[in-house]
């Protein structure tokens, strides 16, 4: 369905001529000209700053803004000059914080090192023998404690999660996005945590877990089916891809669905001018912000309404959920070329694929809250769940709190003493699989522990002592001690407020 707008406002930008795009920071944009730097805000008003060397990198925080050039770091003071600081190493990446120190993506000559370094903290990234050609694709922070730096060479893609501990940082993690040398482009999108990975022949999105920091496949697919991917790339949700091009007198919004790679909705937004390029896209609060250049090399900054229920639609868009027959889908789930999204779960328990559930339950990309809502459709999931499905347990907990009842609950723990009651001797890793996960029913404290059935607390006694006589698992024992103590429970009457010596 194609929606033409007309509700938009553009401003001719005064700028040098020769200027070019440098880079976008939120709503802002940043053009550079030899030694001048132009900044764009969300207002299409102009502030022009001109530095003793040329600009390489651009970083704004709150209260501070940094200027990079090839070896040096300007700070803008408050009566508009800068201060300086000059550096033995080359600057290739620049994030301001709320604080006089930025935090730098350089490379080190002497030692021949790519690292990334806040005051006198330093991480080394990468080793190298020969001349670095490392360029940063993307820098910024994920939280107040997280930052998230994605950076290539000619061999691979590669990402580094930093810790930020005061004036201090930590490499959490580094690994391999990629080893494809095509790799042309990597974008932070608007919205949340997804990353759109750009190859010659295939586009790759991802979502970043900050909980385990590492990354997650949402989906892969080659480009030649897209051909309209040629534009400028934004992902609105996991499901909506965003493509926006220029023709002549007319800006093409299409979006996608990334599963079936069709068109859910095109807005076209018809101009009183014509339109060379396009160079950035910000979308805030129902508005869309572009950067383009005009036939006559000019910038132009432009404003677009879009209407709030269209919007609104896309945001809430799911996408269709259609598979020729059961071991297309149990193939697309077991290669993760498909990702487990709540679509997909409904259409498995509407449809009753147990096989496919159990594929699911044995996926690393399963979410806790969706491997929770297979088992209440099919309580036998249950044995899947505990033997294959890995996870975080606070979040196994936090959807155990959201999904389940008070009879799911009894039927869940019901099932897992039967599961018990089944484990043969040579199974002790199972039963402390069976063991933890009801561990982790007690600790999401479903049920004030008036509402226990009898049965449930005299099975719940007999594995307190069986736990503590087969050093099975003592976790649970103290975890259910503590549960009691939380509820306030009176342990004078209750035989499972016991106490045993305990040697670490």
């Amino acid at each position: 369905m194609v929606e033409n707008i007309e509700d938009y406002d553009s401003k001719f930008l005064e700028v040098e001529n020769g200027s070019s795009f440098l880079s976008q920071t939120d709503g802002r944009f940043y053009l550079v000209n030899q030694l001048k730097v132009t900044e764009i805000n969300e207002y299409g008003y102009l502030a022009t700053y001109t530095l003793p060397e040329p600009c390489t990198a651009v970083s704004r925080s709150s209260s501070h803004l940094f200027f990079a050039s090839r070896k040096k770091i300007y700070k803008l003071l408050e009566d508009g000059s800068f201060s300086e600081k000059k550096l033995r190493k080359r600057i290739l990446g620049i994030l301001a914080f709320d604080s006089d120190t930025p935090l730098l993506v350089s490379i080190c000559k002497d030692h021949k090192l790519l690292q990334i370094s806040l005051n006198e903290s330093v991480i080394c990234l990468e080793k190298y023998t020969d001349r670095c050609d490392a360029s940063v694709l993307y820098i910024g922070k994920i939280s107040e404690s997280i930052v998230l730096c994605i950076y290539k060479s000619k061999q691979f893609v590669k990402y580094a999660v930093i810790g930020l501990n005061g004036a201090d940082i930590i490499l959490v993690r580094k690994d391999t996005l990629s080893t494809l040398p095509t790799v042309q482009v990597c974008y932070t999108l608007v919205g949340g945590r997804l990353y759109i990975i750009l190859h010659d022949d295939v586009c790759k999105i991802l979502a970043f877990e900050d909980n385990l920091c590492l990354f997650r496949l949402l989906r892969s697919f080659p480009t030649d089916s897209l051909p309209s991917f040629r534009g400028h790339l934004q992902l609105i949700n996991e499901h909506i891809i965003s493509c926006a091009n220029v023709t002549d007198d007319s800006i093409v919004l299409q979006y996608f669905d990334v599963y079936s790679l069709v068109v859910c909705k095109e807005f076209t937004v018809k101009l009183d001018f014509t339109l060379n390029s396009l160079h950035a896209v910000h979308v805030s609060s129902g508005t869309m912000k572009l950067l383009s250049e005009n036939d006559q090399s000019k910038f132009v900054s432009i404003n677009v309404a879009v209407n709030n229920d269209s919007l609104a639609s896309l945001l809430n868009y799911q996408g269709d959920v259609k598979y020729d027959n059961v071991q297309e889908l149990e193939k697309l789930i077991e290669s993760s070329s498909t990702p487990i999204t709540r679509s997909l779960v409904d259409y498995i328990i509407e449809n009753k694929l147990t096989s496919c559930a159990k594929k699911c339950l044995r996926s690393i990309h399963m979410p806790e809250i969706e491997s929770v809502r297979l088992v209440k459709s099919d309580i036998s999931l249950l044995n899947d769940l505990i033997q294959y499905t890995r996870g975080s347990e606070a979040e196994m907990i936090k959807a155990l709190k959201e999904e389940v009842d008070h009879a799911t609950f009894g039927m869940f723990l019901e099932q897992l003493f039967t599961m018990l009651d089944a484990v043969d001797v040579d199974q002790a890793y199972f039963n402390r699989r069976i063991i933890g996960f009801i561990n982790i029913l007690l600790d999401a404290k479903l049920l004030e522990l008036e509402q226990f059935e009898d049965r449930w607390v005299e099975r719940l006694n007999k594995l307190v002592e069986s736990c503590q006589n087969e050093c099975q698992d003592l976790h649970s024992l103290l975890s259910f001690t503590t549960a009691l103590l939380d509820n306030k429970f009176k342990y004078t009457v209750n035989p499972l407020m016991v106490s045993y010596n305990i040697s670490l």
